[in-house]
């Protein structure tokens, strides 16, 4: 049976300027399904002389479970009758090898991650030739779009209009100091702030501040955990959108 394209993977350039996929763009056949390998947990014990067992500090500092990147590798057969090994060689390399990235399953489409990817060595043999794709990602896959906007599946690293948990989401003027309480329902989420004008405005979450400083700034000022309300302290004068894109493993 003929291959049609299944259980590709999609590939975009930080900002979205360029989308490749695996089988249209490349002519690669996944050797099996790709999944995503799961990050390990960064637990820390401490043994203290006399005490039985050990004392488990992993969420001493985070209030919450951190994770190690992800890492590992997709194998492809590349298919014959398109190209010459060479110049999808280069056209691969000249995209991928290297650079940071983000990556969707077409077996996973409503989620990305984001890294850096490199294009291992090509492997010829008799029939067709091998090469795999190796990668080192954050350890949270993130959501495509918001939950008021399911039709919206434009891909994007962070856009407040598709991105944004807009069933919570704060767009306020600031004068001063105000706290804004985010409830996670149940899912990690990436808080962003981005300042409309005015400015500057600082962020403090989780005891970390972060500072907007002038209009169009969008930063990343912290994580929320999946059962905990996160508070997010925002002083300074100007107006800021606030939302949260939500994280899974």
């Amino acid at each position: 049976m003929a291959y049609n394209g299944e259980h590709g993977l999609y590939f975009e350039t930080i900002g979205g300027e360029t989308v490749v996929n695996t089988w249209d763009d490349w002519h690669l056949i996944p050797t099996s399904r790709p999944t995503m390998s799961l990050p390990a947990a960064q637990n820390r014990f401490v043994e203290i002389p006399g005490m039985n067992g050990s004392y488990d500090i992993s969420e001493y500092l985070t209030t919450d479970v951190t994770f190690a990147d992800r890492s590992g590798s997709f194998e492809f057969v590349v298919d014959n009758g398109h190209e010459d090994w060479i110049t999808i060689y280069q056209k691969i390399a000249s995209f991928l090898h290297g650079r940071n990235l983000a990556l969707r399953l077409a077996d996973d489409p409503e989620w990305y991650y984001r890294g850096r990817f490199t294009l291992d060595e090509w492997k010829s043999e008799a029939a067709r030739s091998k090469i795999s794709i190796s990668y080192r990602v954050n350890p949270f896959k993130y959501s495509v779009y918001g939950s008021y906007f399911p039709e919206d599946v434009i891909w994007d690293l962070f856009c407040f209009e598709r991105d944004a948990d807009l069933s919570k989401f704060y767009h306020m003027q600031v004068s001063g100091t105000s706290t804004y309480r985010i409830d996670p329902g149940g899912y990690r989420s990436s808080i962003v702030a981005r300042l409309i004008s005015g400015g500057p405005v600082t962020t403090t979450v989780n005891g970390i501040t972060t500072t907007l400083p002038s209009s169009g700034s969008t930063i990343t000022i912290g994580t929320v955990a999946p059962t905990k309300t996160t508070d997010v302290k925002v002083s300074g004068t100007g107006v800021i959108d606030l939302g949260w894109q939500k994280m899974s493993l």
